[in-house]
């Protein structure tokens, strides 16, 4: 077997292979051009037959590189030489095809986990947030009540329930929600997230501005000091820049936006974050580039959801 002495594979090899010394390294140590190498390591790997737990590990390094559709392949193969349900597999089956918008199919993951260990709160979320990407809202509500049944402490069915008596228009029965989800939220993402649906809804309401501007300034706080930990991480950018709409502040929203943008991998937190920036360009009357945004979206991997955004701002707002 070619060692590669700690490198993960020869892809990486490649990556930190771009200059004539690098490459005449390898050819004094192993007396062979980097190509015949590679030529050499697929040709062991045609040679043999790799266990789950091998393909497995080859998954999680696609995925490491960004390399999402090689991800779920591997997955998939290393699920089928299992021949049976591993949780592990399972699990990082359902995400992965969550992640590339694989939404059925990721509930069907679920489900099949679900009906390994039917009480596990962990599996029914998995399956409740598939269902709801579906679009499959009943299905998604009673899987959400499933797991505050299994899990009375988990904040995160508050936020979903809650944002489904929002879409019915009972926003009072929405906000109660939230409010008792906040209560139960132990880390500042949960935290943020229910402090910035209470914050809209409070600012809906007569007199609730001062308590609106309170929550958003507060969710935008503890989303700052997210960035200042970890800043490479879009999804504290993304609540900032929420959080700096609902206070009215557009630029410094866009700015954490595109923040955001810069550091997104996962591609429907790009399209999500492409609508937001969208949304900044239309309230700032930049409308060439706003449509600009909603097109990238309506081009890329997205949710239905931003998909739907981005293609009503196009078709009847901008035109």
């Amino acid at each position: 077997m070619i060692r590669t002495r700690g490198f993960a594979s020869f892809h990486e090899l490649y990556d930190k292979s771009t200059d004539l010394s690098m490459q005449r390294a390898f050819w004094a140590v192993y007396g062979k051009t980097l190509r015949e190498l590679e030529q050499d390591w697929l040709g062991y790997l045609k040679g043999r037959t790799f266990t789950a737990q091998e393909i497995f590990d080859y998954a999680q390094r696609a995925r490491f590189y960004g390399r999402y559709d090689e991800h779920l392949a591997l997955l998939r193969q290393a699920v089928a030489v299992a021949g049976r349900v591993v949780p592990e597999y399972h699990l990082a089956l359902g995400q992965a095809q969550a992640q590339l918008g694989l939404w059925d199919s990721a509930a069907t993951t679920f489900r099949q986990l679900l009906e390994l260990a039917p009480a596990n709160p962990t599996y029914q979320w998995s399956r409740a947030e598939a269902l709801w990407a579906a679009g499959d809202t009943l299905g998604a509500v009673s899987a959400y009540e499933w797991s505050r049944y299994l899990d009375a402490d988990d904040p995160r069915p508050f936020l979903r329930l809650g944002d489904w008596q929002y879409r019915q228009r009972r926003i009072d029965s929405a906000a109660a929600l939230w409010r008792h989800g906040l209560k139960l939220a132990k880390g500042p993402r949960t935290t943020i997230e229910f402090m910035l649906r209470l914050g809209r809804y409070e600012r809906g309401r007569r007199r609730g501005a001062d308590t609106a501007r309170a929550l958003f300034a507060q969710a935008w706080r503890q989303a700052e000091e997210m960035i200042d930990t970890s800043p490479g991480n879009p999804e504290p950018w993304m609540m900032a820049g929420e959080a700096m709409l609902g206070l009215d502040s557009v630029g410094a929203a866009l700015e954490r936006f595109q923040a955001a943008a810069y550091y997104a991998q996962d591609p429907f937190d790009a399209g999500r974050i492409a609508c937001d920036i969208g949304f900044c360009y239309d309230r700032m009357g930049r409308r060439m580039e706003a449509v600009q945004q909603y097109e990238s979206v309506l081009a890329s991997l997205a949710t239905d959801a931003d998909k739907h955004t981005a293609r009503y701002y196009v078709n009847n707002v901008f035109r």
